[in-house]
């Protein structure tokens, strides 16, 4: 397992810089969804690179759907501790926002970066 620094910062910038350690924290529970992802549907795992929402996974097998569920995990988790309060798109695309309850925001933010970066750069 390697950590890459650089991909971490990025994400805690991109992410949100006011919650720096719950980012953190939320990073690496996505990196170990990925390995536990990987582990129920028999690939072996490789290499893992722990980067935030950059992080990759090398392993052997073809299943294509084992990089998205993680990120799906982690978009469910924040829409189930998100509650009766409404979701608002200025506070998911702003950085430097606050929030009485970040965890939720936080899940929802750093899955759906996830998403957007696998898709984007294909991996």
């Amino acid at each position: 397992m390697f950590l890459d620094i650089v991909g971490m910062l990025l994400t805690i910038l991109i992410v949100s810089p006011v919650y720096m350690g719950r980012v953190f924290l939320i990073c690496l529970f996505a990196n170990f969804l990925d390995i536990l992802t990987a582990m129920v549907f028999n690939t072996q795992v490789t290499e893992v690179i722990a980067g935030g929402i950059f992080s990759s996974i090398n392993y052997y097998g073809g299943n294509i759907l084992v990089p998205y569920l993680s990120p799906l995990v982690l978009i469910l988790i924040g829409a189930g501790l998100q509650g009766r309060d409404g979701i608002i798109l200025w506070d998911l695309i702003n950085p430097s926002a606050t929030y009485k309850r970040p965890w939720p925001f936080l899940f929802l933010k750093v899955g759906i970066a996830r998403i957007l970066i696998l898709y984007f750069l294909g991996k």
